[in-house]
């Protein structure tokens, strides 16, 4: 694993053993070179992750942000590895992969997991896998190296190659999961929007067709600066929230133009917060905006539970704003009542300045009657 740059600087193994009946494996081994040997003829020099060492061949990019910054519902820990294959069927072969996950610092809001190229078609490869599956037979991951007589030639190398980079990412990704929930206390922060600017600055330098970012996330921004958690729903105000991102030293003055892009958000709503629709509708709509221009997609995933998070925004509760606005109505009476005041002593001295003129010409009146 290694870190990926941010714009403050540059701007394993499954659960359990998988049996193939020997007569299973074999057609699935058959049915998965018939596939690979075509390609064998126009194998390409390829880097450590599997992608071509010109990069003119690589035919687009995928990034894949995790964010496991929040807990997930153990029953739910395989749903990111089991989303991670169904992205990669869908990848075009030479598509490079990026899969990041979100970390707790705002200067390096990602950590690069994984840079791995599809040098293989994962539909094809998936459909002769499932030759050798047992119908009931579900693993928690969804694994790749499952041929154990694979030659050893080009092609051979290349797909055990593939299938153990994809294995342990699988891996990595249920630890992750899994870990999730464990976390103590209440989330601390989840820097989303700062690693989500990270990802589109690096895309707007990729060519510009196939640029693809996948998130799996609540969506859940909580920094500092703003915060979906220190509001309340009816406050996620996508406009205001514009004004406070252009506000920040990183965004939008290094973006000159957004890359052409297609946004694949698989959506963990929370319960009590946005698993109903008006809330859900309104914080999607909420990206929409941010991701102005892009080709935007929702796949809402199950609803998880919801958890509590440490106040970042100084957001005064509903028992300081009433505290608030009483020291307010406080403080106007009792300018009110100042100002009565000072009008009350202005009347008495104007009174008092009249009445030495109103004795003499009182007396001169009765001597007159």
């Amino acid at each position: 694993m290694s870190t990926n740059e941010s714009r403050f600087s540059s701007r394993g193994k499954s659960l359990q053993a998988m049996v193939v009946p020997p007569a299973l494996a074999v057609a699935a081994l058959v049915a998965a070179l018939a596939f690979f040997d075509g390609a064998a003829e126009e194998e390409k020099p390829r880097d450590a992750g599997l992608c071509p060492v010109d990069q003119t061949l690589i035919s687009g990019t995928a990034v894949i942000l995790f964010d496991f910054t929040k807990p997930l519902d153990s029953a739910h820990a395989a749903l990111p590895g089991k989303m991670l294959w169904e992205v990669a069927q869908n990848l075009r072969r030479d598509t490079e992969m990026q899969v990041y996950s979100l970390t707790h610092s705002p200067g390096a809001p990602r950590l690069l997991l994984k840079r791995l190229c599809t040098a293989h078609d994962i539909a094809d490869l998936d459909r002769a896998q499932s030759q050798g599956k047992t119908a009931q037979h579900q693993p928690d991951r969804l694994e790749c190296g499952e041929f154990d007589a694979l030659p050893s030639d080009d092609v051979g190398r290349s797909v055990k190659q593939f299938c153990a980079a994809w294995d342990a990412l699988q891996a990595d990704l249920y630890a992750l999961a899994t870990s999730a929930p464990a976390q103590r206390g209440s989330v601390a922060d989840a820097y989303l929007v700062e690693a989500l600017e990270d990802t589109i600055l690096d895309l707007a330098r990729k060519p510009d067709s196939g640029r693809v970012l996948y998130v799996f996330s609540d969506m859940m921004q909580h920094a500092p600066w703003y915060s979906h958690l220190d509001l309340t729903p009816t406050d996620w105000d996508s406009r205001e929230f514009a004004d406070v991102l252009k506000a920040q030293n990183w965004a939008f003055s290094h973006r000159i133009d957004r890359p052409e892009l297609r946004v694949e958000v698989f959506y963990v709503p929370r319960v009590g917060r946005t698993d109903q629709k008006p809330a859900k509708d309104h914080h999607q709509d909420f990206w929409r905006h941010y991701f102005a221009g892009a080709e935007v997609a929702f796949h809402d995933q199950i609803s998880m539970s919801d958890y509590a998070a440490v106040p970042l925004m100084n957001v005064p509760t509903e028992a300081e704003i009433a505290a608030s606005e009483r020291a307010a109505v406080e403080q106007l009476l009792l300018k009110v009542q100042q100002e009565q005041e000072a009008l009350e002593m202005e009347r008495q001295e104007v009174v008092s300045e009249r009445q030495p003129e109103a004795a003499p010409r009182s007396r001169r009146l009765a001597q007159r009657q």
